[in-house]
């Protein structure tokens, strides 16, 4: 597995990232800091070579969800496997099965999934930065609801379903190695860390530097750091959830 690079200790980073910053780092100033100098034809290369070098590494993310005891067991050991129709369609199976989910129930969630939708399927999706970050909103239905935004999406409004997945497994915080070559692209995590290093060197950088980014393939479980799940104290810290209006459950 690739090395963790700690966004947040730049002192820390590795020789060759240091380097590879040295070089772009004239023309990161310029495009970040809106600089005559600015030039789109420069800083293409530019964010290519970064987005290159981080290949190298690992950045820790959180995947936020609800899990049954079973499955934050099984994705403590194997990991985390992308978004599909098999894949939720299994895991209905498997409540319904066991007698936590109603039949009724299941047969609903099966034919309204987004498991096969382009913009979800083939994706697990991490936030670089700790979830207590952003705000209640952002996280609460995520953390309330079984199965993920694929599959409650459509019945929130629905008093059945929605209360089924609310009573199905626990909120869940999955911490995660994740390499920066299996994310879909390596661009945000390169204006990211740009960014922190401009920071880091004494500027002024009025963009944010935390990113969001999803992996494209399965993340084994020597990836997976732990599944922190509501109410241990660490979950609570990194959800910020004893802040919130609305009490999980």
């Amino acid at each position: 597995m690739s090395s963790l690079l700690n966004l947040d200790l730049p002192d820390e980073w590795p020789d060759a990232l240091k380097a590879t910053l040295a070089d772009v780092r004239p023309v990161m100033r310029a495009w970040e800091l809106d600089l005559p100098t600015k030039s789109a034809a420069d800083f293409d290369p530019a964010i290519t070579a970064l987005g290159n070098a981080l290949r190298l590494y690992s950045v820790r993310g959180w995947h936020c969800t609800r899990l049954t005891e079973d499955e934050a067991v099984t994705v403590q050991r194997d990991g985390l496997a992308p978004l599909s129709a098999d894949l939720i369609e299994r895991r209905i199976a498997t409540q319904v099965q066991r007698g936590t989910l109603p039949a009724a129930v299941g047969d609903i969630l099966r034919a309204g999934h987004q498991g096969s939708a382009h913009n979800r399927a083939g994706m697990i999706w991490f936030c670089f930065f700790p979830p207590c970050e952003v705000s209640e909103g952002g996280l609460y239905r995520l953390l309330s609801y079984w199965g993920g935004e694929a599959m409650y999406w459509a019945h929130e409004a629905d008093a059945t379903v929605a209360s089924a997945l609310r009573q199905l497994g626990a909120p869940c915080i999955v911490q995660a190695a994740v390499p920066v070559a299996w994310l879909s692209g390596t661009f945000s995590a390169a204006m990211s860390i740009a960014r922190r290093d401009l920071i880091h060197h004494g500027e002024v950088v009025d963009e944010p530097v935390r990113f969001e980014a999803h992996a494209t393939c399965a993340i084994p479980g020597d990836c997976v750091e732990a599944v922190h799940r509501f109410p241990d104290a660490r979950f609570i810290a990194l959800s910020g959830c004893d802040t919130w209006r609305t009490s999980l459950r």
